[in-house]
């Protein structure tokens, strides 16, 4: 096994390098040529010293910060509480060992704080108990483990000044079948306690009786109490929305919920006091104070704007001078290292003008995407030129999503959106290249000192052109495959859908795929082999050709709806016995091509959907990016987007495969090196009923396997909302036996020419 490492880090000075903007009287035009006027909000990042691998919550009192942090021992693999205390008026940091296990009477017996909060001039903790077996009891096979939680109530220095027992809570909830685990603890101004677990909130007085229950229909997703102490709960509702609502202790019930509440991420991080009634709630984006009274809300500041990433919050609080404290934890598990950085960002009223300037470059993108936020925010923290400002269309709670379809492939289309976008599913780019809305990238990877055209996998920079010019540039791709013994469907590298109309009528008694019924199957099918069928250069299709009509006819051997196999026998056990003669593949790392092999018990070929081309293996691509034609600042989109295609940048991916061609054959040879694979051999072990794979290094035959998949792949999985519409409503009438498919061919050809034309 791997042992885990953690790394101290060294406090040091970041950079002052964003304004935050809000209620401060700021510009939103910042990088323009207009210099800004007023105050805006400004971060100022450090990095916290401490010594841990966790952090357990934060409180704040008066202007110090305090992080309850945790340390991993891996000898004894035991955890050990950490305080880490901030002063933000001196800047003075301690930090000190935490023990609250004063009371133990079992040697053996394990102590940690799972929740710390502040209550009166000390604090209440939430204590979890386990009492570890002994050597001999381990030796021996027999023994029982224990484990209980209470509450402990402390002073300021940690000495424990009264328990509360959860052992009858826990009891009653076990008996009833469930699992005791508390998720979220707070106490409100008459010393009652409130912890939560599944979808229940128990009150408890400071004796640890229980004075009230409280069960939701859903899951309860944070508990905190505002400055006078009143409780106030995030849960789900009947209707898995969201949910804010105060605990009306007296009627031992949920008051009524809080309207206008702004779009949360959710978990109880983000809900913090602000006094006279209010609280301060950190959205996906914005920090709003909201107004429990009027059951409004205003917005403060800006989280992207601030190069803050609330996916990584950890705290927030308002100092004396109104100024905010944000801290944000990051944990890095990659390679043999379990890095965990702490970071303070202290945010106060600067003038505008004494901010730096750059020159602002907007993305677009249909709905927030958060690793690309969190590349945008680590961007703008340290280019020195430009600064990236992220422009979404649907709003946090999908309200709008047809509405904001339309609008985003139509700002795009006339260069409104921004100087450059994500080209997801929402967006024809055949149609925008149509239109003249997209710039070709060409010029600027070959002005470009560390990429060039020949870092990339050849195939797959093919797929992405457009009649010699590159639209459009990913990040990272995955290729779509079928399977199938090679007694079946033999050794070639492609097949058309007569050869797979052959295999389904030699096999009248199997099933071609286990999971496939006319509609699904046609639309799967259509969108892997759309390159056999739409010229996405010309504009052309022949969706009345010979192969779409085998197309109709092979999806209608297919059933019209799903059966019932709740006895069917497993995936392995279908294939080995032919049950069923292909799987589909997604290939996004290199353990299919072993997987498949073992799970068929003989020879396999990968042979891909059916097609007119030399190779069925089709390409989906991750984080595409395009560039608008009428943008001015090209070259800040540019800055950008290369980060992500650097030769470094793609050897550090985690999902998908790198474009980069060195970067793939570096992850090729990482996956035949066995000193990459656990101490038994073993990379990976795949279950399926009583069928165990167990996944090793890749031989060198396997490897080149890949290599055929992937540099011979030369068609991209194309999906038109409004094309397939077309396709999967006339098709039902020959399923249904009204027409033949040459006439159904005839009619999808004429309708689906006239949309093209149309949008192009």
């Amino acid at each position: 096994m791997k042992r885990m490492k953690s790394f101290r880090k060294v406090a040091v000075l970041l950079m002052t390098a964003a304004m935050c903007f809000g209620a401060a009287g700021c510009n939103k035009n910042a990088g323009s040529d207009e210099v800004p006027t007023g105050d805006v909000y400004a971060p100022t990042f450090s990095e916290v010293s401490a010594d841990v691998d966790y952090v357990a919550n934060v409180v704040s009192k008066g202007n110090k910060i305090q992080v309850l942090g945790q340390q991993y021992d891996s000898d004894t693999y035991e955890m050990h509480d950490k305080l880490i205390t901030i002063d933000m008026t001196t800047g003075e940091q301690t930090t000190r060992d935490i023990a609250v296990d004063s009371d133990k009477t079992n040697e053996n017996e394990i102590v940690s704080l799972q929740t710390l909060s502040s209550y009166k001039d000390g604090y209440m903790a939430v204590r979890y108990h386990y009492t570890q077996p002994t050597q001999d009891e381990i030796d021996n096979g027999t023994y029982e483990t224990e484990s209980f939680y209470d509450i402990a109530v402390l002073d300021a220095d940690f000495n424990i000044q009264s328990t509360v027992s959860l052992e009858e809570l826990q009891k009653k909830a076990e008996e009833d079948g469930g699992y005791f685990y508390i998720q979220y603890s707070c106490i409100d101004a008459e010393g009652n306690i409130y912890i939560t677990f599944d979808s229940s909130l128990y009150v408890l007085d400071s004796d640890g009786k229980q004075k009230a229950k409280i069960d939701f229909d859903n899951w309860v997703n944070g508990i905190f109490a505002t400055s006078d102490g009143q409780i106030v709960v995030m849960y789900y509702n009947d209707q898995y929305d969201m949910v804010v609502a105060p605990v009306d202790l007296n009627n031992k019930s949920i008051g009524e919920p809080l309207a206008n509440i702004p779009s949360m991420d959710g978990g109880s991080a983000n809900m913090f006091p602000a006094g006279d009634g209010k609280m301060y709630i950190a959205g996906e984006t914005k920090l709003y104070l909201y107004d429990m009274s009027t059951q409004t809300s205003e917005e403060v500041l800006d989280w992207i704007a601030c190069d803050i990433n609330t996916n990584n919050l950890s705290g927030f609080s308002v100092l004396d001078d109104g100024s905010f404290v944000a801290l944000s934890t990051t944990y890095d598990y990659s390679d043999d290292n379990r890095e965990t950085t702490i970071e303070l960002a202290s945010i106060k009223k600067v003038p505008a003008s004494s901010i730096k300037q750059k020159k602002a470059v907007t993305l677009a993108m249909f709905s927030m995407n958060y690793s690309i936020r969190e590349k945008v925010i680590k961007f703008n923290r340290t280019n020195d030129e430009y600064r990236i400002n992220i422009k979404t269309y649907v709003n946090d709670d999908y309200s709008n999503w047809e509405e904001a379809q339309t609008q985003f492939q139509a700002d795009v289309a006339s260069g409104t959106a921004g100087d450059f976008f994500i080209a997801d599913s929402n967006i024809d780019i055949n149609n925008l290249i149509a239109k003249g809305a997209l710039a070709d990238l060409t010029d600027l990877i070959d002005k470009d000192a560390d990429i060039t055209r020949d870092d990339f996998i050849p195939n797959i920079l093919d797929v992405l052109s457009i009649n010699g010019k590159l639209y459009s540039i990913a990040e990272s791709f995955n290729v779509q495959t079928l399977v199938g013994k090679v007694a079946d469907v033999g050794t070639g590298k492609s097949w058309t859908f007569k050869d797979v109309m052959e295999l389904v009528k030699a096999h009248p008694d199997s099933r071609l795929t286990q999971y496939m019924i006319k509609s699904d199957g046609l639309s799967s099918l259509v969108m892997y082999s759309m390159d056999s069928f739409y010229d996405k250069e010309t504009g052309e299709c022949n969706f009345n050709s010979d192969d779409f009509i085998s197309l109709l006819e092979l999806c209608n051997t297919f059933p019209a709806d799903y059966a019932n196999n709740d006895n069917e026998e497993s995936t392995a056990s279908l294939l080995r016995s032919g049950k069923v003669l292909l799987i589909s593949v997604y290939m996004s790392d290199f353990d299919n091509v072993q997987l498949y092999e073992k799970l068929f018990g003989e020879p396999v070929n990968f042979i891909g959907y059916p097609t007119n081309k030399e190779s069925g293996s089709v390409v989906n691509f991750n984080n595409r990016f395009c560039i608008a034609a009428k943008s001015k600042n090209k070259d800040g989109a540019w800055a950008f987007i290369r980060t992500f295609i650097l030769q470094d940048a793609q050897e550090k991916l985690d999902w998908n495969l790198p474009l980069n061609k060195a970067a793939f054959e570096k992850r090729l040879e990482d996956a035949m090196n066995p000193k990459n694979t656990g101490d038994d051999g073993i990379v990976n072990t795949w279950y399926d009923d009583d069928t165990v794979i167990e996944l090793t290094a890749l031989t060198e035959e396997e490897a080149q396997t890949i290599r055929d998949i992937v540099y011979n792949a030369t068609s991209e999985s194309s999906y038109d909302q409004n094309l397939m519409n077309i396709i999967t409503e006339e098709a039902e009438y020959y399923f249904n036996g009204e027409k033949s498919a040459q006439e159904i061919a005839g009619i999808i050809q004429s309708r689906a020419q006239l949309y093209i034309d149309e949008n192009r």
